[in-house]
């Protein structure tokens, strides 16, 4: 018996489990899924995290469209802890409630109760097998005796144990599944002075270290954005803990909400992403370090020392046309190209 055979059989493993690369659900959004290495991971942990109205339910609600449309069987429970989901949330995605468990917080209101529910939903996933999506809305919410969070270093404390508990016990029962994953949404509470900065969160950082991707999402502020029929802004997106999924690429983006509250476009971002990376040039730098919704720059393609302008928040297929034409000489990989035609044709939904 070699080395390996004794050691698999000291530690009671039938074989040697192989490090593979895990699936991912994505968000529906290009550059977000860009920056993500694929969108969210399955059988892991992943935090979205930003202030006050950032589009973070916003976000997590795409996810779960698209998680729900890859397979019949399975299901999204969502933990409502602060009681913001409406029905009419669900409506503006095509989500029945029929593969939908809403949780309300009434059911669920500290961090003993959200394992002990947890515990039961994948006690029946493994005996009668599928896949769930866990929807944390938000974990900060969920602490024993909670009325109202300081930022005391005690209750920062008894915070993060609480939630590292949970995670703790939550990560080898989603490995144990073959697509079920855990979307965690968190709130800031204390502006840095750089965005993607080191910062507090309500839930504690006791998340930071268990979980496998973090996204920080930032809404920019726009003049009309109080205005429900014009309101337009881009949100910033922000991922961390994917560096070597990405290598050298950007870790940044910008997307579009668009005007009259229709939501976000799936390529919405993706010239800002490759403007970041270098491989397009903006029209207005301003715009492009802090962009509005009233600024809509154009981006430009070097080729054959003409300029060939784009809109793409304007025209998204006539945008991919020219990125399929001019891409591959501006140093854009295949994938993304390909990618981008996907997402258009595909991801095209509540746009």
């Amino acid at each position: 018996m070699s080395t390996k055979e004794e050691l698999l059989k000291a530690l009671n493993l039938s074989k040697g489990y192989e490090i593979t690369k895990l699936p991912r659900v994505p968000t529906g959004i290009l550059s977000i899924d860009l920056i993500l290495g694929g969108g969210f991971p399955l059988r892991r942990i992943s935090e979205l995290y930003g202030w006050s109205l950032s589009g973070k339910t916003y976000l997590m609600l795409r996810v779960a469209r698209i998680f729900l449309d890859r397979d019949q069987e399975n299901l999204v429970i969502w933990f409502d802890r602060e009681g913001a989901l409406e029905e009419s949330h669900l409506e503006s995605f095509n989500i029945f409630p029929d593969r939908f468990i809403h949780v309300p917080p009434s059911e669920c209101a500290t961090a003993d109760d959200l394992l002990d529910k947890t515990l039961a939903v994948f006690d029946v996933i493994e005996k009668s097998g599928g896949n769930v999506m866990i929807a944390i809305d938000s974990v900060g919410a969920y602490v024993k005796g909670e009325k109202e969070l300081s930022s005391s270093t005690e209750d920062q404390g008894r915070v993060a144990k609480s939630i590292k508990a949970y995670l703790r016990k939550l990560i080898p029962l989603l490995d144990k599944t073959e697509g079920s994953f855990a979307l965690a949404c968190n709130h800031l509470y204390l502006s840095p002075s750089t965005f993607g900065a080191q910062v507090k969160k309500s839930g504690g950082t006791g998340i930071d270290f268990l979980r496998h991707v973090g996204l920080a999402l930032q809404a920019t502020k726009d003049s009309d954005v109080t205005d429900p029929s014009t309101r337009a802004y881009y949100l910033w997106a922000v991922a961390d803990k994917t560096r070597s999924l990405l290598g050298d690429r950007p870790l940044k983006t910008a997307v579009l909400i668009d005007k009259g509250g229709k939501g976000i476009h799936p390529l919405s971002g993706l010239y800002y992403y490759l403007a970041l990376w270098g491989k397009l040039i903006p029209s207005n730098k301003n715009a492009f370090t802090r962009p509005t919704a009233s600024d809509e720059p154009t981006f430009i393609f070097n080729h054959e020392e003409k300029k060939i302008r784009i809109a793409p928040e304007k025209d998204y297929n006539r945008a991919v046309l020219f990125l399929e034409k001019y891409g591959p000489e501006s140093g854009i990989p295949e994938e993304i190209i390909s990618q981008a035609r996907e997402y258009v044709e595909k991801y095209n939904f509540h746009a």
